[in-house]
């Protein structure tokens, strides 16, 4: 019997999804919060889960990071439950690493339908790898001797974390990416009790502690070391370095990260491209104000001049990419080497669907 949870606030939303389930046979665990229902999936491992997106303790995108970093959970197909259809906020959940969205008010049949697809793509999912640190030694020299990355001892570098060492805190802004050679790492939360809850454990071979990198977030649990325990720090420079400098080495980076995991890599593809394109427009918007006082557009070498992807003479595939797709929605227009800011409203709501 297939195994279904369903996280939503909403009490009579989620009765009437847990009865239109059991009737189809499915066996259903129900959470009226993202922190309840990351504790069930944790505990029972179901084989699909609906989440609502707007809840009061912890979000749906919130509760879909937690799951996507643990390897038990990461793989279950994960839809959201949204009265929202901004197209930014579809993109948003599905460069998180969604496997669908269901627009409410839904019928019975679009939720069996979404069911009977998100269990069929997990068939297809296959199980992670670990990286090896001489894999990852390897990547950082090919890095440095093929493409001239000046990556520094003091940006990437060996340490010893002893016993009960933090390495890093829930809201920390991110200084590094980790890599355990060897040892154990845990990742936890407080719960409301006061009490905590274990998000992942990362052993040998595992990456932690990217994802507020790639997401310019903070960091949304903590981390210890359950043991004395060998790591290599990734400055968060390096990191977004080695991720965007040349797309076929970040392809090459974004491996080493999945371990050979189709969804993590699909995941982390989609948030490579999303959190350069909210870099671009960020720097796009900054030079708005300024342009409109001295009566001229940004070109195009200053908004790329600074970003740690972008270097001179060197072809840009990412911006080439995202600028051209700003072009094509009519946000902005490129003349020659000049960039017009048509839509600053609408860039701004790119970046915070809120607005």
């Amino acid at each position: 019997m297939k195994r279904i949870l369903i996280i939503e606030d909403n009490r009579e939303i989620r009765e009437n999804i847990a009865e239109i389930l059991e009737l189809e046979g499915y066996q259903v665990f129900s959470a009226s919060s993202g922190r309840i229902g990351v504790e069930i999936a944790f505990a029972k491992n179901p084989d699909l889960i609906f989440c609502d997106i707007m809840m009061p303790d912890l979000d749906g995108y919130a509760t879909l990071y937690l799951l996507g970093k643990n390897k038990d959970t990461m793989n279950i197909p994960f839809i959201f439950l949204t009265a929202r259809t901004e197209k930014a906020e579809i993109q948003k959940g599905l460069g998180l690493g969604a496997t669908n969205y269901i627009v409410k008010p839904f019928t019975d049949t679009d939720l069996l339908r979404a069911v009977q697809s998100g269990i069929q793509k997990a068939s297809q999912i296959s199980t992670a790898q670990s990286c090896t640190v001489q894999e990852l030694t390897e990547f950082i020299n090919y890095a440095k001797t093929q493409y001239g990355l000046p990556l520094s001892k003091d940006e990437i570098s060996r340490r010893i974390c002893r016993k009960n060492e933090m390495l890093f805190v829930q809201h920390d802004q991110p200084v590094a990416a980790y890599f355990v050679i060897d040892g154990k790492i845990r990742s936890y939360l407080w719960n409301e009790e006061g009490s905590q809850f274990t998000t992942n454990t990362h052993r040998n071979g595992e990456f932690l502690g990217y994802m507020a990198i790639m997401e310019s977030s903070e960091h949304k649990d903590n981390a210890i070391a359950e043991e004395d325990s060998s790591i290599i720090m990734i400055s968060s420079h390096a990191f977004l370095q080695l991720m965007h400098y040349d797309h076929s080495l970040g392809k090459k980076f974004i491996k080493l990260l999945a371990g050979d995991n189709i969804r993590k890599e699909e995941r982390l593809i989609s948030l490579a491209y999303y959190s350069f394109r909210k870099g671009i427009i960020e720097k796009l918007l900054s030079f708005s104000q300024e342009m409109k006082e001295s009566h001229r557009e940004p070109e195009l070498w200053e908004i790329l001049e600074g970003n740690p992807a972008m270097h001179p003479g060197r072809d840009n595939d990412y911006a080439a990419f995202i600028l051209d797709d700003l072009k094509t929605a009519n946000l902005i227009d490129i003349r020659g080497k000049k960039i017009i800011i048509k839509e600053e409203k609408q860039l701004k709501r790119i970046l915070n669907p809120n607005i």
